[in-house]
């Protein structure tokens, strides 16, 4: 009798520990033991299932805390280095070869010590992480892909394929909806209904497109204002730039796994190198004549050095930008896609702000322009305080089968496994015992 209910109190303890943890391994090598102190095992594995749910709640608060704080350092990044771009009067692509080159030297010692860091702990290499055609493409798409939206937002903007401002202003803040609509159509995909936005988000999105529209509508008498009349392909372009912003985000959130491996900064330096060759290489195709590598009066994509303009705007740029970038990327691994995204539709504020008063570029900021700005604030508000219950971009954490027409989740079945695992290994040591 003593022995039945020891090996009884053991199987329950093992049980209970193996659904304490994620790892099939330590419940095998619990089964495998001898003989187990089940006062102490049990003892133990309470206090770690009762600890599970404050760790888990402290972590998640941290990652929001960290992700959060990355964002707010990106739009000052972004909201300081875009009137500054305003400054230096140069092609634009000439001054993105210019952004992306005092970037990459900006971010060299931070991305060398990171590199460094990471061979002292023992991790994967840069060089084999890149060894593989995922990490390629990862850097090669997400590159692209920011290279692209900078090029059709500035033809969008200015040249012979320009659109009216307020189709500017609407059109290449769309990557918030773009997304969400995105993410709505892979939902009705079979197995990915966890990919659908949750109604606050939903909300969020739509609050964000309002106030888009109405800052724009009321900002069309500024300094541009309506004198370029709208563009059919203008129109496009301003589209396809927030396409590509969609499609970059979703790159930084989804190409480089697994995420631990791959630090932000790291991560934009690569991507700054794609923009750079891509622009040495393109542009002198896409603008022939009018973007050149070199010119006498230093305005070519490599004549930076001698710039008018290096002290103090182009090293503002190259910091700030690809600083913004990386603080992105950072809060991309943390926090939803959607609030990042309506994070970076507010960041035209600060813009404003700054260009007017600081540099003098900007006209002075309207009332009803800001009030604009308020409606993305709140659907930003919406978006981060009721967000999906699962990250759409991994696996939900259970499904559902059907047995004898009850449905079970994953962990009844895991648990039910691990009872008759149990029970079969108690049967084998009473036998043992016994004989």
């Amino acid at each position: 009798m003593s022995v039945a209910m020891s090996t009884d109190d053991a199987s329950k303890s093992r049980i209970s520990t193996s659904c304490g943890g994620d790892d099939n391994d330590d419940f095998d090598h619990l089964v495998g033991l001898e003989s187990t102190d089940t006062t102490t095992t049990t003892t133990t594995t309470a206090v770690n299932l009762l600890g599970a749910d404050d760790d888990e709640q402290t972590a998640q608060f941290q990652k929001v805390a960290v992700g959060t704080a990355c964002m707010v350092l990106m739009t000052a990044c972004w909201g300081i280095a875009a009137p500054t771009f305003k400054v230096v009067d140069v092609h634009p692509l000439v001054r993105l070869s210019w952004r992306a080159q005092t970037s990459l030297i900006a971010a060299f010692p931070v991305a060398a010590a990171a590199e460094v860091g990471r061979r002292r702990q023992k991790r994967t290499p840069l060089i084999k992480l890149l060894a593989t055609r995922r990490a390629v493409g990862a850097v090669v798409f997400t590159g692209t892909t920011l290279w692209l939206q900078f090029v059709t937002f500035n033809l969008c903007l200015s040249g012979p394929f320009a659109t009216a401002f307020v189709h500017m202003c609407v059109f290449t803040q769309l990557h918030p909806q773009i997304i969400a609509a995105a993410l709505g159509a892979c939902s009705l995909l079979p197995g990915k209904a966890h990919m659908r936005p949750s109604r606050g988000e939903a909300t969020g999105v739509l609050l964000g497109l309002v106030g888009a529209v109405t800052a724009a509508y009321f900002d069309r008498h500024t300094e541009r204002g309506d004198v370029t009349p709208p563009s059919v392909v203008g129109d496009l372009l301003a589209v396809s730039s927030a396409a590509c912003s969609s499609l970059y985000a979703l790159g930084l959130k989804t190409g480089f796994e697994p995420r631990e491996e791959w630090p932000s900064m790291l991560v934009q330096f690569l991507v700054t190198i794609v923009v750079l060759v891509e622009t040495l290489v393109f542009a002198p195709m896409l603008f022939p004549g009018g973007v050149r590598w070199t010119t006498s009066d230093s305005r070519g994509m490599l004549d930076w050095p001698t710039s008018e303009y290096m002290f103090p705007y182009l090293l503002i740029i190259g910091a700030t930008t690809i600083y913004g970038h990386t603080f992105m990327t950072a809060a991309m691994a943390r926090l939803p896609v959607l609030v990042c995204s309506l994070v970076i539709c507010l960041i035209p504020v600060l813009h404003e702000v700054i260009g007017f008063y600081v540099y003098h570029v900007a006209g002075p900021p309207h009332a009803e322009a800001v009030g604009g700005w308020v409606f993305v604030f709140a659907g930003l508000v919406i978006a981060g305080l009721y967000p999906s219950k699962h990250d759409p971009f991994k696996p939900p954490p259970s499904s559902t089968t059907r047995s004898g027409g009850i449905a079970k989740n994953t962990s009844e079945l895991e648990l039910e496994r691990f009872a008759a695992v149990a029970n079969t290994a108690d049967e084998e040591e009473d036998s043992r015992l016994l004989a």
